[in-house]
């Protein structure tokens, strides 16, 4: 007789349904708080440090304005997020990110749908209530949208204003 992995809910018993649907309610439960810290008010840029690498040249520096997060609940395990910049130019830009967030240590990860292979990986710290997201992925030079494509790596830290 062949071990078949996959179990129908009917064939769990009553104890082990009652801690499945406990579990799925806690995860639920910690996503909303998650998701509530994260979509009330908006996540201004409090410092940037900016590497961008363009073959063997490295373009470093660092910022600290004109730049902020606005997160919205997408389902009640994802979020989506907009950034938004000002350039030197005084346009504004923005990014939609669609992400995952992992409640049990304040972490989530955006991926940009419209260049997929950048992504920012963001860390929530309650004591402080400052966010620091990790991107990682094409920017131009000097890191504007329009510019000749390279890699390149930021370091954000955001404050919360409600």
């Amino acid at each position: 007789m062949a071990f078949d992995p996959i179990l129908n809910y009917d064939q769990i018993s009553k104890k082990d349904r009652q801690d499945i649907n406990q579990d799925r309610k806690d995860y639920i439960r910690a996503h909303r708080r998650f998701q509530r810290i994260l979509t009330s008010g908006e996540w201004v840029s409090s410092h940037r440090d900016i590497n961008i690498f363009d073959g063997d040249k490295v373009t470093s520096f660092e910022l600290t304005e004109g730049n902020s997060y606005k997160f919205l609940k997408s389902s009640p395990t994802q979020l989506r997020a907009i950034n938004s910049y000002i350039l030197a130019d005084g346009e504004v830009y923005s990014v939609d990110w669609v992400g995952q967030s992992n409640p049990f240590n304040n972490t989530f990860v955006l991926r940009d749908p419209k260049q997929p292979d950048r992504e920012a990986h963001g860390r929530y710290f309650p004591k402080t209530d400052t966010l620091q997201l990790l991107i990682n992925g094409p920017a131009g030079p000097i890191a504007q949208p329009d510019a000749e494509p390279a890699w390149g790596i930021t370091t954000n830290y955001y404050t919360h204003i409600l």
